[in-house]
């Protein structure tokens, strides 16, 4: 009777060191590769659901627009304006207007469509103001309707038909981060543009349709009558 070899098999219970660091290898150049398009994408998420924010606000806007003679909200109107219209920043008009519901507890008004998901998750703890909403972070162009605290809403309140360019005007964008990132303002101007990290700032014309720019490339000044950087500030005869 033939004799067969018998193979013995011995039993493995880990890896060996160079099959652990091979793995490992090969998980680090994966997440290397896959990190940066997660963030991207991650960051689109963000700038569509700002632009859509942005729509929602607009909107807002254009039904104070239709209830007040077609007239632009000011960026801020003070204690001397006609009896019965709302007081302080262009977000507590709207609010205050019935435009758009107060959410929130605690005394913290948090209107979601009212800031970037983008800028509140850089800046959590922010506020604009001691005026509700908290946690706003989008801002109203000076330059096109912006009226002081103790002026009348009626000096500084003008319609939209007065715009000569209303697709090239900017309406509301994303805002500026003041006093050593203390706070947001409500509104937005030359020298003082958006304040995001991805360096792409979000924001909606006066006719309402959305735009996004580098930050770099906001105009710093108003410029020169009939320039670009005019009709994107202020566009309209004064």
């Amino acid at each position: 009777m033939a004799n067969f070899p018998v193979k013995r098999y011995q039993n493995r219970w880990g890896f060996t060191l160079i099959e652990l660091l091979t793995v490992i290898a090969v998980v680090a150049i994966l997440a290397a590769l896959l990190l940066p398009a997660v963030q991207k994408v991650r960051t689109n998420a963000y700038r569509a659901e700002s632009a859509s924010n942005l729509r929602q606000v607009y909107a807002a806007c254009a039904l104070y627009s239709n209830d007040n003679n077609f007239r632009l909200l000011n960026s801020w109107v003070g204690p001397n304006e006609e009896e019965g219209r709302a007081q302080g920043n262009w977000c507590k008009q709207l609010i205050q207007g019935g435009y758009l519901s107060e959410s929130g507890s605690g005394g913290r008004q948090q209107h979601k469509v009212l800031g970037s998901p983008i800028q509140r998750r850089e800046a959590s703890e922010v506020t604009i103001d001691k005026n509700p909403p908290r946690y706003a972070t989008y801002g109203m162009n000076w330059v096109l309707n912006g009226v002081g605290r103790n002026r009348p809403i009626s000096d500084g309140q003008l319609t939209m038909n007065r715009l000569l360019a209303p697709g090239r005007t900017l309406y509301i964008s994303e805002g500026y981060l003041n006093d050593g990132g203390q706070w947001f303002g409500v509104s937005v101007g030359p020298g003082s543009p958006p304040n995001n990290t991805d360096g792409i700032g979000t924001f909606v014309y006066a006719d309402g349709h959305i735009g996004q720019m580098p930050i770099e490339e906001f105009p710093a000044e108003k410029g020169e009558k009939y320039s670009d950087s005019w009709y994107f500030w202020q566009g309209l005869e004064k």
